[in-house]
């Protein structure tokens, strides 16, 4: 069943630094290595004119590390599946839309 919230979070960086960051394959590719070792692959990338960076990557879940209950009802492997939209709003606020879905 999906679920939506609403985070809001106080960064030290400026709009440009945050977005300019999001908008590097480096940057993704530092995060999925972090998360066990590069269990995930970035599979799109780009931005805009605006600055507008859409994002999606693929991280997978460790049979073994999953409840017993779970591995039972998956068939094959699973993965979060993230997709994310960041761009500028006014001049100094950065929105992202965070999409998760496990397949």
């Amino acid at each position: 069943m999906p679920r939506s919230f609403d985070v809001s979070v106080d960064s030290p960086a400026s709009v440009e630094q945050i977005l300019r960051a999001f908008g590097e394959p480096e940057y993704w590719a530092a995060r999925l290595t972090a998360f066990d070792d590069g269990a995930g692959t970035l599979d799109q990338l780009s931005v805009d004119a605006d600055q507008r960076v859409d994002v999606g990557f693929r991280v997978g879940l460790f049979r073994d590390r999953l409840p017993e209950v779970i591995v039972k009802f998956a068939p094959s492997d699973l993965a979060l599946v993230h997709n994310q939209k960041w761009s500028r709003i006014g001049d100094d606020r950065v929105r992202g839309e965070i999409r998760v879905d496990v397949s």
